[in-house]
């Protein structure tokens, strides 16, 4: 397939403890990264819906995110 030059998302969602992630605050690197810079960001979700619940029925959410309260912000469909 040839590449079209638009970047492709890749996500991967893991449960983890308090600690993990307590230790994970502590890597120096991680595989052959090595960690420059941590920042921390606070987000704010608003997810919605229909009165009658259509999209959770359907394994849907939309979502908007704001970050750090900025004036825009990011809106979301996933399902």
């Amino acid at each position: 397939m040839p590449e079209t030059g638009t970047p492709i998302e890749i996500e991967v969602k893991l449960r983890a403890s308090r600690q993990a992630f307590a230790d994970l605050a502590k890597a120096d690197a991680f595989g052959p990264w090595r960690v420059v810079e941590q920042t921390e960001t606070r987000l704010r979700d608003t997810y919605f819906d229909t009165p009658d619940r259509a999209l959770s029925r359907q394994r849907c959410t939309l979502r908007v995110r704001s970050l750090d309260g900025e004036a825009i912000g990011e809106l979301t469909l996933k399902g």
